[in-house]
């Protein structure tokens, strides 16, 4: 797998990458300000989840096996994941090491 980082803002334009440091500098800034406490932090990612098309799942009903992007928020934290087409509903779910 080959990965490129843009150099520079006519690198990233070249290449199809939508990629503003500044920008993205400042969503994260906004982000962090708009999240004192682990709490607000979830809030807010699970805004975020949602608007890009996350499915929020209650963890304590049994989880989905149909394909899709899904998320569990509780208290102070918060996992997503995404189930391709195609995976066996028994497959293991893990993290990479």
């Amino acid at each position: 797998m080959s990965t490129h980082v843009a150099s520079d803002a006519s690198d990233a334009a070249s290449s199809g990458l939508a990629f503003d440091p500044d920008s993205t500098a400042q969503g994260l800034i906004d982000f962090v300000s708009a999240s004192p406490t682990p709490f607000h932090a979830v809030a807010n990612a699970a805004v975020m989840l949602d608007a890009a098309g996350f499915t929020a799942v209650d963890d304590q009903q049994p989880f989905p096996t149909a394909p899709g992007r899904y998320y569990v928020a509780s208290a102070g934290a918060l996992v997503a994941w995404v189930a391709p087409p195609g995976m066996p509903s028994t497959e293991p779910f893990g993290l990479p090491r």
